[in-house]
């Protein structure tokens, strides 16, 4: 069962030696095209993306290896989301919900929605300013079918001072409408427990991620914030988004017994149809020693930094920091809220309407 959680918030791959085809240093940090995407390493990880996806992740904050070789967790959603079908767009999803990943199901509902690159896909590698890397895959496939047209693009930075990777992406197709576009983080070992924003914070440990579903949260308060944590035994790894407009994101994340995996889509404004191409988005990701609280640590900075006025101002509201009790739902007769006071004080609760409407 998942947990409430309290709020608060250079050595190379050996093996790639023979694939690598560009190498790039940013200060003692280096970036490695490899036959199917790249490799980053900085201070903070070592990560491999590989057909558009994280693959492998080592903690050089804690040393410890995330991933692990196991069956490879084909189910979380990877690349570009597109559909006709708007109906399979709402079941994969659900705002806060949890889909049995076998049989049929989500895996179905995925099979019609997530293009990724394959084998047959074409990759081109372009060195940016600054030492980035670019890698666009054409010809993208569901599993079943390939979309020749269809493309993904990431690429990746490293911010020097903090060793966190930035991995920015954009997607485009010619058939059907986008609906977002997310880079995974594949194959975590089965051990880990991971955290996100929901209900002011749960924690879903091993022995839920070994329960064969994949977890789905959107919009408050389901998701208070584009923030995941996956804490395992020495350190712990986070993926955010840093968007001070806070456009819409989807988390996605659970396991299968042999590994498990998260991401955040950057989900595209409605309405869907009609649209070809992904907004261009940006995942920060980072390793960290210890637990939770230190892997959250730049987020909850870089929120603080950006909405001091805002927090400010909150926090001279002095009413609120009275609240004991949120009753979010409440019988609609008249004597409701009399019967209410006489159990709780009203000064100390908040009543949350969940569809307010105006007088008709």
């Amino acid at each position: 069962m998942h947990r409430k959680v309290f709020r608060r918030g250079a050595c190379m791959f050996a093996t790639l030696v023979a694939t690598v085809t560009s190498l790039v240093s940013v200060s003692h940090a280096q970036i490695v095209a490899t036959s199917d995407g790249f490799t980053v390493q900085t201070r903070s990880v070592e990560l491999t993306i590989s057909q558009g996806a994280i693959t492998r992740l080592l903690n050089r904050a804690s040393g410890e290896l995330h991933t692990t070789t196991n069956a490879p967790t084909a189910w979380i959603p990877r690349g570009v989301i597109a559909a006709s079908d708007m109906q399979s767009v709402a079941v994969l999803h659900s705002s806060w919900g949890s889909h049995e990943i076998y049989p049929g199901g989500i895996a179905t509902s995925i099979a019609t929605l997530d293009r990724g690159p394959g084998p047959s896909s074409r990759m081109t590698k372009t060195t940016l300013p600054g030492g980035g890397l670019r890698c666009t895959w054409t010809g993208l496939t569901d599993g079943v079918r390939t979309y020749a047209n269809d493309a993904l693009t990431i690429e990746a930075s490293i911010d020097a001072a903090s060793g966190i990777v930035d991995l920015t992406a954009e997607a485009t197709t010619s058939e059907g409408s986008v609906i977002g576009v997310i880079v995974p983080l594949q194959a975590l070992h089965p051990r880990h427990t991971i955290l996100v924003p929901s209900f002011g914070g749960m924690a879903y440990p091993a022995t839920d991620l070994a329960k064969k579903r994949m977890y789905t949260l959107g919009g408050a308060p389901y998701n208070e914030a584009p923030i995941i944590v996956a804490e395992g035994e020495q350190g712990s790894i986070a993926l955010w988004v840093e968007d001070k407009t806070f456009r819409s994101t989807f988390t996605f994340f659970g396991g299968d017994g042999n590994g498990c995996a998260l991401g955040i889509e950057a989900v595209n404004d409605m309405p869907f149809e009609g649209q070809l191409i992904s907004r261009r988005a940006t995942w920060r990701i980072g390793g960290f020693r210890g637990s939770w609280p230190n892997a959250v640590a730049p987020y909850r900075t870089w929120y603080t930094n950006t909405f001091s006025t805002e927090i400010t101002k909150r926090k001279s509201v002095s009413w609120a920091s009275d609240i004991a009790v949120i009753v979010d739902r409440l019988s609609s007769d008249a004597n409701a809220l009399p019967r209410l006071a006489k159990v709780l004080d009203p000064t100390k609760v908040l009543l949350h309407e969940w569809n307010p409407r105006t007088a008709d």
